[in-house]
């Protein structure tokens, strides 16, 4: 998301400098074997990088990072921040109908998708097919898979 954005307002004439606490830029493309092609296009709009940063400061004028590693310092000025960050879980609805289940108001109850952990949109589909696939499903504490144990 990061380097989209990044390369959306360098689009839209701003400067822009992007910053990642992760040892690459766009980190988890590796596994889908973009992070390359996005460094490169990335580098290509003359967006500075800095890789193994954290934002450690931020003033009305500038911003101070800090290296992960050896926690050097840098200072650098900034008209305008966007934070890409974690995502915390919002499950206010499932805690707040949890006690109807206690009372039997409800028959089932279940957290899925962002509720749960967010994540890409893929990922809550999936949690929503498989929701509805267990729909009618009692519920257990059995694991769902048969586990086998080797003896010697």
């Amino acid at each position: 998301m990061g380097g989209l954005l990044a390369e959306l307002l360098s689009s839209q004439g701003c400067t822009v400098t992007l910053v990642t606490p992760a040892p690459l830029i766009s980190y988890w493309t590796q596994f889908t074997l973009e992070q390359e092609r996005i460094h490169r296009r990335l580098m290509a709009k003359g967006i500075s990088l800095f890789t193994q940063h954290s934002l450690t400061s931020i003033r009305s004028d500038n911003l101070t990072l800090s290296h992960t590693v050896s926690s050097d310092e840098t200072e650098m000025p900034c008209d305008a921040l966007v934070l890409v960050t974690d995502r915390l879980p919002n499950d206010g609805l499932y805690l707040a109908l949890k006690p109807s289940l206690a009372e039997k108001k409800v028959i089932s109850l279940r957290v899925i998708g962002d509720a749960e952990a967010p994540n890409i949109i893929a990922q809550a589909v999936f949690s929503g097919y498989l929701a509805a696939c267990d729909f009618d499903k009692k519920t257990s504490d059995i694991t769902p898979f048969r586990v086998e144990y080797i003896e010697m």
